[in-house]
């Protein structure tokens, strides 16, 4: 029997897309030394993992998505303020 998890993930894009994490069940893993294997889309040539590059790239993405929702927004989108813990 295979097992499989899904989590949702819940930080900046800039650490998700350095891949600068770690699932419960990574963790645990970790701590216990046991192998966790994660499968994903293969990595292009191009992908950008440099985490300033990621943070430039989706400050730009997230100031022209403010400008094309517009007077739509009732707050300023600038999630960089909240931090979560678990």
């Amino acid at each position: 029997m295979i097992k499989i998890a899904l989590d949702i993930y819940i930080g900046s894009f800039t650490r998700y897309y350095s891949k600068n994490w770690l699932n419960n069940a990574q963790k645990l893993a970790k701590e216990q030394g046991i192998p966790y294997n994660i499968v994903t889309p293969t990595k292009s040539e191009n992908t950008i993992t440099d985490p300033d590059k990621i943070h430039t790239i989706m400050v730009i993405w997230r100031e022209k998505l403010s400008k094309g929702l517009g007077s739509s927004l009732k707050y300023q989108l600038d999630w960089s303020i909240f931090s979560f813990s678990f």
